[in-house]
């Protein structure tokens, strides 16, 4: 019997709750570039703040090294693709943590996935 991709997204979305401690809460920052002004040659842009409280902080393991940098400014977020509700994530969205703003470097999740992996960088 196969899984349906429903029951696949509570599954994974369950999953992280009951991580219980390890769980944390952030803020998903959705950045959409606004209005090009010519005087100033500056394009404003717009945020829209979701917080998202089903949410892993992990670090990286030895094979992601190779490609992204390792240290104390970096990381993934583990985001149930349920979480994130209509939210689709890009690179030029950020991550608020604790008041820090980190930015997107990549995201991991094959179409149709239960969860997204975000690989971040404090700014």
């Amino acid at each position: 019997m196969a899984i349906t991709r429903a029951k696949l997204n509570k599954i994974v979305h369950g999953a992280i709750k009951a991580t219980g401690e390890l769980r944390t809460t952030i803020v998903y920052r959705v950045v959409t570039p606004g209005v090009y002004d010519p005087v100033t040659d500056t394009t404003t842009d717009v945020t829209s703040d979701t917080p998202l409280e089903n949410v892993v902080l992990a670090g990286l393991t030895q094979a992601e090294y190779g490609w992204f940098p390792a240290d104390r400014n970096t990381q993934k977020a583990l985001i149930p693709t349920l979480e994130l509700g209509a939210i689709v994530p890009k690179e030029t969205d950020k991550i608020v943590i604790a008041a820090d703003e980190w930015e997107i470097v990549k995201i991991k999740s094959p179409p149709g996935s239960p969860l997204f992996v975000i690989y971040i960088e404090l700014s």
